[in-house]
């Protein structure tokens, strides 16, 4: 049993097809699969669905608004701002003196951030904020 995935590559703007084994195991393609409707995701899994609640922030609770932001600045100049988005996102956007270090890369670069510092971790959605978050505190950063 061979199924094909079509993967789309944005950078030249071509799509490739890949040919993959089916797993025999599979509950939902494979030859004994007991999965033949939708089923409830969270109960199927065990995990949520998604990072975030109703409230709109994986990091609800945690959230700095844009005139928290700018006291937090005023009163800790030496406030480091942690932008965890790719590099190319930053040609959109980006905030002065922020320190640029994608998630991805975040915790083999910990040693280019001093864990005294008074940080505010940021991106575009807050997914990857609160991802670089959970890392930073166990890692011993205690003012993120």
């Amino acid at each position: 049993m061979i199924g094909r995935l079509l993967l789309y590559n944005a950078l030249d703007m071509t799509f490739d097809f890949v040919k993959l084994k089916k797993n025999p195991n599979c509950r939902v393609c494979g030859p004994n699969a007991d999965i033949k409707e939708l089923i409830d995701y969270e109960e199927f899994c065990g995990v949520p669905g998604h990072d975030y609640g109703e409230e709109g922030s994986a990091g609800a609770g945690l959230d700095v608004d844009a005139v928290e932001l700018k006291d937090r600045l005023s009163s800790t100049p030496s406030l480091i701002l942690l932008d965890v988005r790719e590099p190319h996102e930053l040609q959109i956007s980006a905030l002065p003196n922020a320190v640029n270090i994608p998630l991805g890369q975040l915790a083999g670069r910990l040693s280019e951030l001093n864990s005294a510092d008074d940080m505010v971790v940021f991106c575009k959605g807050g997914t990857r904020s609160m991802r670089a978050l959970e890392l930073l505190s166990s890692a011993g950063f205690k003012k993120v």
